[in-house]
This record gives C-alpha cells, structure tokens and sequence, in this order.
C-alpha cells in the first residue's frame, strides 16, 4: 500500500544533493519526512484530498540550506544594536550614533556595530576622545565587525572598571591614558559584562525574531557556536527552546568544560573556540608579520600545553572539537594538538573541525587530510571585503594569493561545510554559493554543485546529521528550499540574484513568499 503524503511538491526541478539519484520532478512528506522522491505521477499516487500541494512550476528545489558557523545569540542580539556597516566614514558613523543617542535616556548604552576600518576613508579606528565629543553623556559600545575589537568611550570605560592588565587595553604611547580601543582579552571581558545586563526574555524575543528572519532565507539549520565569553545562558536557553523555533538549532558550546559538555550529553564541543582572533583586528596570529603593521604577527590565546591539554581531553570522551583559527600560526598549533590526542587515542572519522583557516600553508592543508581535519568555511568573507584595501592591505601581495583556497581543499579531499559567521556577514546561503563560485582569486573557485555541496549535505556531514538531513531522500526529514532560478543554469555573476520562494522544515512551511500557491488535493 502507498503511504499518503500531507505534502506533495509537483513541477519542480529537483537537486537532490544524493549521488544516487541526482534529479527528480517531484516530492513527497508526511508527518515531517520526505516519504517518496521521483517524477509527478509517482508523487500523485501518494496524494489525497487532505494533501497540501505546491506546483512549483518548474522552480529549482533543494535540501533545506545548512549555515555551519552561526553565533546564534549574537546574531539575534544584533538586531538590537545600530549597524553601521557599509557607512563609508567615520563621520556617518558619529553621525548616526548621535542620533541614536538622542532617542535614548541619558546614561543608557548606546551600542553599535559593524564598524570596519578597512572600509571606511579614515583607515583608522574612532577614539574614546571622538566618541565622548559626540555622545557625552551615554556610555557608548563601538564593535568592529568581526567581533574581536571594539571602541569604548570614556563613560563605558567608566562603568565598566575594567582591570588595568587586561591584555588588549591599548593606550596612548604618549600620555599612556587609554584610547578607547580594545582587542584580545579586553575586548571579550567588556562585551561579556555589557551583555549580561540582557534579560532572558529580551534574549528569547530577539532569538525567536531573528530565526523567523533566517528561514526567510532558505536556512533550515544552523550551528550555533555559543556560550564561552558571550554568555553560558545562551546555550541552556537555546537547548531549552530549540524545538519553538522555525530553524534546526545544532549547539556547539564555547566552553573547554569537558566534563558541563558530557553532563549536557552534547557530542560536541568548542565552537568558535579562539585560538587567535582575526586579520581584521590585527590579532590572528600569522607566521610572519602583518603587511600593514609589522610590530605585530597577531597573538595566540592558548599556550601550547594548554590546548593540548584540552584537545586531548576532549577527544578522549569521544566529542567531536571545533575550534577557530584563523592565521597560519595558529592552524599550526591546532593541527599540532588534533596530532597529539589522534597518536594517544587513534580515532576514525573523528571529524574534528577548524573553523576559518583563512591563510592557510599548503603543507597544512595536506596535514589536515592526513588527520581527517574538516573545514568550516566562510565564503562570504571574500564577498564583503575586497582584495586590495583589506587582503593585501594585511597580508601583502604574495601572501594574500594563499585565501581561501576553497579549489586546493576539495583537490586534497577535504570536507568542507559553509557557514556566515553571522553576525560578521548575514545569514545567507545564496551569497556564499556567489561567492565560492565567484572568488577574489579565479583559482580558487569552485564549481555551482560544490558550492550547493557546502551549504547541503556537505554541512550536514560537518554534524554527523547526513543520515537525517541534507540531501532530498527517502526516509529523511523534509526540510527543503523552493528557488525562483537553478544555480546551475544561470549565468555564476548573477548567483546572488536568486530569491528564496518558499522555505520547509519537517514538511511545515517557514516561510513562503506571495509568488507561491498552495491547494488542498489534486485537481
């Protein structure tokens, strides 16, 4: 007997993301799983009167789309901060702090984000001194876009009595009184302190509003690498809401507590767990010194038996490690540790990750296939930010040919899985597919169908969820996205242009636009 579908998707064009059957013509679900793929008469047979259907009308359908490096609940408590990104000078930026202030009761933070140097004509950061000129009387937060700096000015620095020795309170070689600046340590200590101020329940009514938001963009599940030097709250309170929410939540907590993580039966651990921080804020750590600044080569966060310690530990309960690492340096010392717990405790298909790797020498892309490493990549990055004024700024003309090398990972086999790092870019699969086909360096580039691959199945193995999830198959959850065009047919400059119709998870729509047509039975 045929089983009865609640769903039936007919007229599509169907990527299936399964190497066994690559294209279909139509689909069917019920209670939450995909129940039949194959053409429409095959799916017909599977509807009735009570089966909702959806002619796509020869409209391009996926797995639902995976974002592999979320941080969930700073993306969600960005929507309450003024976003600056994009304002080509620092005037604009004073500007709109200005006004954002005067909305504002006096003594309240005024916080901002997206602030980028790089972007902006100063090439420089703000000064507490300019920000106290045009907000005297708000405590005011400035954060750098990709989270590893930040601005204060002098009423913040005021409230928030931070220790003098915190590393990456930068001063004034001259008068040796703060700048307003903060990195490394100082940076993450001031926005954990500002940000414990935020109710539980203004953080589950930005979570609630911010996933609504991402399934507008065909996101189905995410990996939320949360906790550590944010806030631990965040993780209990999305492992204790996951399942209201429109999006698939996958926790990663940022904690090296093996023992918090075990007692949570999580099977995974780290994150965004930092062994460096970032190009941007000079503070990834890097081999050789920075193009822009050559007193610095970046710092490292962890000394090397302290993360030895803590990867061995980890591995040997049987977790699976995410860490972050951006500069060449430190994916050296990273590769070093998954080394030395891998000889201790030999493990197969570990799937230990690094996050990023950015700059990465060509023998550690070879030791990361001989340990079995997987990446999670950002393609975005090579999006949002050009390849003179930022890549070559800080790295030099030579060293900057070695970004991203998304086409020597997969020529390595390499898994790779895609994510935005929301919120450093948004959430938004289809920019990441432009932008690892369309890449700053041609020879990086990767084809349409491996780009889907990153964002698809390819990020459900990140997980170890391909059994369940990933790939439009029989006997897997029906989480699916309706595009208005094929990614493969259209013209790779015009990627970027394709919208998300409608967006499904466990056979339920998360989103549809005006353009999609739902009926009751066939007719």
């Amino acid at each position: 007997m045929i089983a009865k579908s609640d769903l039936a998707i007919l007229n599509a064009n169907v990527l299936t993301m399964d190497n066994v059957q690559r294209r279909a013509e139509a689909v069917a679900s019920a209670n939450g799983t995909i129940i039949r793929v194959g053409s429409n008469r095959e799916i017909e047979e599977t509807a009735d009167e009570h089966t909702l259907i959806l002619d796509a009308a020869g409209k391009t359908v996926l797995p639902g789309f995976i974002d592999c490096h979320v941080h969930m609940m700073s993306t969600a408590l960005a929507r309450l901060e003024l976003d600056l990104f994009g304002m080509s000078s620092l005037r604009e930026m004073f500007e709109a702090i200005r006004n954002q202030a005067k909305r504002i009761p006096e003594g309240e933070w005024v916080k901002a984000r997206g602030f980028d140097d790089s972007m902006v004509q100063e090439r420089r950061y703000p000064t507490a001194r300019e920000l106290d000129e045009t907000t005297p009387n708000h405590p005011v937060i400035l954060k750098r876009q990709d989270g590893h700096s930040c601005v204060l000015n002098s009423k913040a620095l005021e409230a928030l009595q931070l220790p003098k020795d915190l590393n990456g309170l930068e001063c004034d070689p001259k008068t040796g009184e703060l700048t307003g600046i903060l990195r490394q340590q100082a940076n993450d200590v001031a926005r954990e302190k500002i940000d414990l101020s935020i109710s539980d329940d203004a953080r589950m009514t930005a979570l609630r509003e911010s996933t609504t938001l991402i399934a507008q963009k065909g996101v189905t599940s995410l990996h939320a690498l949360d906790g550590g030097v944010n806030d631990p709250r965040d993780v209990f309170l999305i492992l204790k809401h996951q399942d209201e929410l429109p999006v698939r939540i996958v926790p990663y907590y940022q904690t090296t507590n093996v023992f918090e993580v075990r007692s949570l039966n999580l099977p995974r651990i780290g994150g965004c767990l930092c062994i460096d921080g970032s190009m941007d804020s000079h503070t990834a750590a890097l081999q050789e010194p920075y193009a822009d600044n050559p007193s610095s080569s970046g710092v490292l966060y962890f000394t090397d038996e302290k993360l030895q310690e803590f990867v061995l530990e980890a591995h040997r309960n049987g977790l699976q490690i995410a860490m972050h690492a951006i500069g060449d340096r430190a994916v050296d010392q990273l590769l070093d540790a998954y080394e030395n717990a891998l000889k201790k405790h030999p493990r197969k298909d570990h799937r230990h990750r690094i996050e990023h790797i950015e700059v990465p020498t060509e023998n550690q892309v070879k030791r990361c296939k001989e340990l079995g490493i997987v990446l999670s990549i950002q393609p975005a990055f090579v999006y949002y930010w050009d390849m003179r004024n930022f890549y070559e700024a800080r790295l030099g003309t030579q060293r900057a040919q070695r970004i991203h090398p998304y086409r020597f990972f997969l020529s390595e086999g390499i898994l790779l899985g895609g994510g935005s790092d929301s919120p450093v870019t948004p959430i938004d699969p289809i920019i990441g597919i432009h932008a690892a086909v369309n890449h700053l360096i041609p020879s990086h580039s990767t084809s349409v169908e491996e780009a889907l691959r990153f964002f698809t199945i390819d990020a459900a193995k990140l997980a170890f969820q391909e059994k369940t999830i990933g790939s439009i198959e029989a006997g897997k959850l029906a989480d699916i996205v309706v595009l208005s065009e094929n990614p493969i047919a259209v013209q790779r400059e015009r990627l970027k242009e394709i919208k998300v119709e409608a967006t499904i998870k466990n056979s339920r729509f998360t989103y549809q636009s005006p353009r999609i047509c739902l009926r009751k039975g066939l007719s």
